[in-house]
């Protein structure tokens, strides 16, 4: 059952009335952790930057677009925060389409710095720098820029670099999808087999063999992630999962060691699943003496995904981590005890003997009992989603419906609600079945139960889905690009515009004039303004400056204000031919 569940005592609590001569110490203690609950938002919501997640490429070496006299020695790219080495892979192909890279790609300078080196050569033409990397939050990105060594020449190689075996990144997003589950039925499940399950009634062996599935589903989840992470990471295919190599430099890098630690940790307290009343038995072990070392448990292994994630990178870090990992315990307390609840109500005809425990009896007292556990957790959930939601959209409009992570955070937020409607449901009919005496619990009880197990199915896939998914500070700063078709009637070809980022404030504008061949080429003169045709405001002129055959870049222009601008650009290719080309960029 969900927060609706405890509503009625929720309201009881707001309602009750102070009596002449009683202290009013529980409505002050009430009114001053909610004024420590808001002050410790505020003070989180002061400091706010920007939280980076997925890496995001900053400088390349040589410039992309320049042209050199020689083949350089070694290529390189930065990043906005550490990546991985060895699972990365950057790929130079030379003007014919060969490979031309030296090797087994490193860290440069620093370790937010990929190179790799070139073999000695002459030919002149257009080279390609194809790179894919593994970010601090264990993700893959992957681009790809251009330079010229004397002349340019059509690029032969593909543009952006290989999006990776399909079947890597299902079995991989599965893996991810059957982790969460099996830790929700592990820490779920104990915990509701010891605050939860009535006095001198045996669970059902079914809902006993949940908390050692859990355990087994997340054991073989985490190996098995730790198997695909290398191929996922690196863009190789299923051969390479296997490969002693590829699993070595999975083992380097962040994610791999926080997997293996999950893993050994699994291992070691697999017999803490004894917490678990086996068959037969009645007693059960006092929670003060098993919850804590449980506890402990359920944060380490919840810290091994946070301290891996969108968490770990970013402003506020120490508190982030916190935020994420009482995020999936409170998540799995929840949704595992509520699965353990359905198991109990299923049951088969006959099971019940003289004497015993009516099953339906026991069924209302656990859920009576859960009642008083599901509005932590749902409390829990509310403050640290929220904070999630800050930092990763800056509760910006924008952030939320224009980029796939908004609308992932809107849809698990839609089925959070209907599990709340769900769970009121629930209330109205466990209330009939308590209150009526020697009453079986209805099948419509059951029902209702079984929807919101359904509805916790599909957030987890949202939530498996959400965390792969570039964060919507991030996305709302990639760059906006646009390509433009001219045709004066004897020359036609296409200018390609590139702001980065489309966003208030500096900003750099690349514009690269390309023939009908898509080969770079320079124009006599070419001119560029923006306006805000909502505002009236403009034109405002851009000064773009040659960088390049066909590259012209504008390094000093400030967009002052959000909105729906419109950047025009005049290209004059002879001496009485012009095109004129326009596009319109949202600046957020």
């Amino acid at each position: 059952m969900l927060f609706a569940v405890h509503c009625p005592l929720v309201r009881k609590l707001m309602r009750r009335q102070h009596v002449p001569g009683r202290p009013r110490s529980g409505r002050a203690a009430r009114c001053r952790a909610a004024a420590v609950l808001l002050g410790v938002l505020l003070v989180l919501a002061g400091p706010a930057t920007a939280a980076q997640a997925h890496a995001s490429l900053v400088a390349t070496t040589p410039d992309a677009s320049a042209r050199l006299p020689t083949v350089p020695r070694q290529v390189g790219a930065t990043f906005s925060e550490p990546v991985a080495a060895g699972l990365g892979s950057m790929k130079v192909y030379g003007p014919d389409g060969s490979r031309v890279d030296a090797g087994t790609s490193r860290h440069g300078a620093s370790d937010r710095e990929i190179v790799a080196g070139v073999r000695d050569g002459s030919a002149h033409g257009t080279y390609t720098v194809a790179w894919r990397v593994v970010s601090a939050d264990s993700h893959p990105v992957q681009g790809a820029f251009t330079f010229s060594v004397g002349a340019p020449t059509r690029p032969s190689a593909p543009v952006a670099s290989d999006d990776g075996s399909p079947v890597i990144a299902a079995l991989h997003a599965s893996a991810r999808f059957a982790a969460y589950s099996g830790y929700a039925l592990m820490i779920g499940g104990a915990v509701f087999s010891l605050v939860c399950r009535p006095r001198g009634h045996v669970l059902p062996r079914r809902a006993r063999r949940l908390t050692a599935a859990g355990w087994g589903l997340l054991l073989v989840a985490t190996l098995g992630q730790l198997l695909l992470q290398g191929p996922y990471g690196a863009g190789l295919e299923p051969t390479a999962t296997f490969d002693p190599a590829v699993l070595t430099a999975t083992m380097n890098t962040r994610i791999g060691t926080a997997l293996l630690f999950r893993a050994l940790l699994l291992i070691a307290t697999a017999h803490l699943l004894l917490c678990t009343p086996w068959p037969g038995g009645t007693q059960r072990p006092r929670p003060r003496h098993a919850l804590p070392p449980l506890g402990l448990i359920a944060v380490t292994l919840a810290a091994t995904w946070a301290a891996s994630g969108h968490m770990a990178v970013g402003a506020q870090i120490p508190v982030a981590l916190a935020m994420d990992v009482m995020h999936l315990v409170a998540m799995a307390v929840w949704a595992g005890g509520l699965t353990v609840l359905l198991s109990m109500l299923v049951r088969r005809r006959g099971t019940e003997r003289p004497g015993t425990v009516d099953d339906s009896t026991a069924v209302l007292d656990a859920a009576q009992r859960f009642s008083r556990v599901a509005p932590a957790c749902v409390v829990t959930l509310a403050v640290t989603g929220a904070y999630q939601t800050w930092r990763q959209t800056g509760l910006s409009l924008d952030g939320l419906t224009t980029t796939p992570y908004g609308r992932l955070l809107l849809a698990k937020t839609a089925g959070v609600v209907l599990l709340v409607g769900l769970g009121g449901v629930a209330r109205r009919r466990l209330h009939r079945a308590h209150t009526a005496q020697s009453v079986p619990v209805p099948s419509r009880l059951r029902h209702a139960i079984v929807a919101e197990c359904v509805l916790v199915a599909a957030v987890l896939v949202v939530t498996t889905t959400l965390v792969a998914t570039r964060p919507a500070r991030d996305a709302l700063a990639l760059p906006m690009s646009a390509g433009l078709r001219y045709d004066t009637g004897t020359d036609r070809g296409t200018a390609q515009i590139v702001i980065d980022p489309p966003r208030v404030g500096p900003t750099v504008i690349h514009l690269y004039v390309l023939d009908g061949n898509g080969m770079q080429r320079a124009v006599d003169a070419v001119e560029a303004q923006l306006t805000l045709p909502r505002r009236d405001i403009g034109p405002l002129p851009v000064r773009l400056s040659p960088a390049g055959p066909g590259h012209y870049v504008s390094a000093g222009t400030v967009l002052p204000m959000a909105g729906a601008w419109r950047l025009s650009v005049s290209l004059r290719t002879s001496d009485i031919e012009t095109a004129e080309v326009s596009h319109t960029v949202e600046v957020r």
